[in-house]
């Protein structure tokens, strides 16, 4: 299912197999719409609220196959307008400063930008840098784009990426171009793979190709608390993850600083 509200000048999506599954098509979609329910429609009530006087164009897929239904949006993406696809789970809450931020960052990178956040079963983060040590000094401000770290991959639990890096990688994958009648071809840019050793999920697997062009950033968020099935962590400037009321509690502090 896809529902359209506007075209420009940003491109959103969300993915809820497991609601559409429960509660049906219908609900999903009228819970995007109320931003009520569950906590990906609240992130996107916040997201309108964050761009209310800018136009966005919400694609939303309740199918099994996530790496079908990313690239699916990938290609919908590609064919918008839009310079901006601003992506997050179903079970994601993301506040509309965090929402700005991400967009603010990721128009200043022309890359991937994503906000840190737990896994699902709590076990670690969702990134990996680019350094087993932190290291400060790689740490960039990008005015309202907020502060940045680089990473060697991210999950998109909570992430934007700009239309350039997405042109690029499409270029360099497959494309499915045997579709139904009222469908678009799509560039399969989400696959599960093995990398050294490791199962390679779809999101890390485009970080993966992403890193095929030195030129283009991979960042993630930093002050930037993130709700994830119910975890809320953020990592701050000193690349300490903070939990709960403590991640809230600094980043309010660093807004009084500044």
């Amino acid at each position: 299912m896809s529902e359209v509200y506007k075209q420009r000048p940003l491109f959103a999506s969300t993915f809820t197999y497991s609601y559409t599954k429960l509660k049906g098509v219908d609900w999903v979609v009228q819970a995007l719409k109320t931003g009520e329910g569950f906590s990906g429609a609240v992130t996107c009530k916040n997201l309108r609220a964050a761009f209310k006087d800018e136009d966005i164009t919400l694609y939303t897929s309740g199918d099994t196959l996530i790496t079908k239904a990313r690239s699916i949006a990938a290609g919908a993406f590609l064919a918008s307008p839009c310079d901006v696809w601003v992506t997050w789970d179903d079970d994601v809450l993301i506040s509309p400063e965090v929402l700005m931020q991400l967009v603010a960052a990721v128009r200043r990178t022309r890359g991937i930008v994503g906000a840190p956040c737990m896994v699902r079963n709590g076990a670690r983060m969702n990134y990996r840098g680019v350094a087993l040590e932190w290291k400060a000094d790689l740490v960039r401000s990008l005015g309202d784009g907020g502060s940045v770290y680089p990473v060697e991959a991210i999950g998109l639990a909570a992430c934007a990426l700009h239309r350039d890096i997405v042109q690029r990688i499409a270029g360099m994958v497959p494309w499915v171009t045997k579709v139904e009648e009222n469908e678009r071809p799509y560039p399969a840019l989400f696959q599960e793979s093995v990398w050294d050793g490791f199962w390679l999920g779809e999101d890390f697997g485009l970080c993966v190709k992403a890193r095929c062009f030195p030129d283009i950033a991979l960042d993630m968020t930093l002050r930037t608390p993130i709700d994830h099935a119910g975890e809320c962590v953020m990592v701050d400037l000193d690349g300490e993850v903070l939990s709960d009321k403590a991640a809230h509690a600094r980043l309010e502090k660093a807004k009084l600083s500044a």
